[in-house]
């Protein structure tokens, strides 16, 4: 398997947190959907535990519950993730009692912020840290208040990552979030009382039903009022699977113009970093200043490897990826019966460069793709994007780093998965024309941080986009 000495492991972690309050109408991502009582849900999960111990299955003891507190679906998802990560360990060759001391952390989900702060303690205590770890948790609006952010910063909580979306009632109901405006607005009041002013992400979602080009226009505002330190934008993708895509396939679901869409996207570039200052450094992240980024998505786009613990979480190590179940029972029988190996997938591709790489505001170093891929490789690029650099999509940097490739802000950025697209086919003969996308899920992890960047098939990108 994968798994070397200690010494050599990522130091990087993605955890999993599963549970909503319930599934937003736009959502594909592994989610369990608990309302506001899990009782049920723990119980049912529970009993098939204790079926799967009693038929012999279970390589890892289950402990009773002693009382029906112990029993909360929060504990038992809990300890199945702390089991998977001694597992881990146990599978090294010199079986560490821990992993190596992490530089950064990423509780996602789901609403991790739906998890109990006890369990949440457990979870973290498994965790080596430092006083320079970056650990960021995200939080749902509505799902926590001044005394949950006084408890998530004692235990080293360092960042937070708050799923706004909207801000607007009406976009959010067509969206089936359970928060408000009012939410958002207290939340915001909280992050900057309880001490983390210079230290949260607010997420928003571009081209939702009901979000007008003038609504945009006023969100776009209301951000550079409140200069959060950190911003992530991202183009709604309608996902297989999701209401919203039987809405669309149906003819329900209004959303808004691919041409308004493409504007509303170019209108946050161009605003956030001309009007109000903001540091574009990856397609859909902006900083308020560098030092604020977010340290564990850099990991992801610079294509570093990372442990994914959980539900349907994906782990890259040693030039590998492999993903978990994406259902919570055969996640928790896997756990229980051993966490047998998964199928692994090759990473560090030519596709994966020129995706990951490209998305950044530094792109690609062709001193570190020679490295990689070799020299032909390097020439072959350079005549690829040649027809992208002549209509300004493209263009090399020369500076104290070497000479990088990279797409300019806005127009590149917003055409991006066509451009890698067809840098693929010149480079390497691709006859599938479809957006291009790295093997296996390069997620594990924040998931958004990985969406693709559609292209717009606008008036003005038609008319700029040359044929390659």
């Amino acid at each position: 398997m994968w798994l070397r000495a200690v010494t050599s492991l990522p130091r990087s972690v993605y955890i999993h947190i599963p549970f909503c309050r319930r599934r937003c109408y736009y959502c594909d991502f592994a989610v369990l959907p608990v309302g506001h009582s899990t009782r049920e849900v723990s119980q049912r999960l529970w009993e098939q535990l204790q079926e799967l111990s009693a038929q012999g299955r279970s390589q890892h003891a289950l402990t009773a519950p002693s009382t029906s507190s112990d029993r909360t679906l929060d504990r038992i998802y809990v300890d199945a993730v702390i089991s998977e990560v001694s597992q881990t360990l146990e599978r090294l060759p010199d079986r560490p009692s821990s992993l190596p001391e992490l530089d950064t952390i990423y509780i996602g989900g789901g609403t991790p912020s739906l998890l109990h702060v006890d369990e949440l303690a457990r979870l973290l205590s498994v965790l080596p840290r430092s006083g320079h770890t970056e650990v960021t948790m995200e939080l749902d609006p509505g799902t926590f208040d001044a005394v949950r952010l006084h408890q998530y910063r004692d235990l080293g909580i360092t960042r937070v990552s708050v799923g706004v979306q909207a801000l607007s009632d009406e976009v959010l109901r067509a969206c089936g979030r359970s928060h408000t405006v009012r939410d958002i607005e207290r939340a915001l009041d909280d992050l900057h009382r309880c001490g983390f002013g210079d230290a949260y992400s607010l997420d928003l979602i571009c081209g939702l039903p009901n979000l007008s080009p003038g609504a945009w226009s006023e969100t776009l505002a209301r951000i550079g009022t409140w200069k959060p330190p950190h911003v992530s934008i991202y183009d709604l993708s309608i996902e297989s699977g999701t209401r919203f895509a039987a809405w669309l396939r149906d003819g329900l679901l209004q959303l808004p113009l691919e041409d308004e869409a493409a504007e509303m996207l170019r209108e946050a570039m161009i605003t956030l970093r001309e009007t109000y200052g903001f540091d574009h450094y990856e397609v859909s992240n902006y900083a308020r200043e560098p030092a604020l980024r977010s340290r564990h998505n850099q990991i992801y786009w610079r294509g570093g490897e990372y442990f994914g613990f959980g539900l349907s979480a994906s782990s890259y190590v040693h030039g590998k990826r492999f993903d978990r179940h994406r259902q919570l029972k055969e996640y928790l029988e896997w756990v229980y019966s051993g966490c047998l190996p998964f199928d692994e997938v090759a990473g560090d591709t030519l596709d994966e460069w020129l995706m990951l790489r490209l998305r950044t505001q530094e792109g690609l170093s062709l001193d570190a793709l020679q490295e990689r891929f070799g020299a032909q490789t390097v020439d072959r690029l350079r005549i690829a994007a040649e027809p992208f650099c002549r209509s300004r999509h493209l263009a090399f940097r020369d500076d104290a780093h070497g000479i990088s490739l990279y797409a300019t802000d806005p127009d590149g950025w917003l055409i991006l998965s066509h451009i890698v697209l067809e840098l693929l086919v010149a480079l390497e003969g691709f006859q599938d024309r479809s957006p291009a996308r790295p093997n296996g899920n390069i997620a594990g992890c924040n998931e958004d941080a990985l969406k693709p960047v559609l292209l717009y098939e606008t008036s003005s990108t038609r008319a700029q986009a040359p044929n390659s």
